[in-house]
């Protein structure tokens, strides 16, 4: 993400990225047939932000990344993501908690079963 149109904020790139995934699949399961073709002038609108035609085509490849990562579960990929290059907004309550940690304090939380 860091090689990506440098002229960008990372952040910038990382909103790209995730609307440009989210509009990708979103396409073929649009509920009109009339809405294909607005995600698809959506999508084309976050390609035309982009001067490198080789900063759009890894965007599948990152979208790749992070499939791979969320396959298994148990893990926010994309938390862990936006919180490292500084995506997440504290002042709007956007924190990342990591999995295990959430995982560890759902589990304690837990009400006491009766013997």
């Amino acid at each position: 993400m860091n090689d990506i149109d440098r002229s960008r904020r990372r952040t910038e790139v990382f909103r790209d990225f995730c609307v440009m995934a989210y509009l990708a699949l979103a396409r073929p399961t649009a509920p009109t047939k009339e809405r294909p073709d607005e995600i698809e002038a959506e999508y084309m609108a976050c390609v035309a932000r982009y001067r490198r035609p080789e900063d759009v085509r890894i965007m599948p490849e990152l979208l790749a990344t992070a499939q791979v990562a969320i396959a298994p579960g148990g893990r926010d990929f994309l938390g862990a993501v936006a919180a490292e290059i500084g995506a997440l907004d504290a002042g709007m309550g956007q924190f990342f908690t990591p999995y295990e940690f959430s995982r560890t304090m759902r589990k304690s939380a837990s009400p006491m079963r009766a013997p």
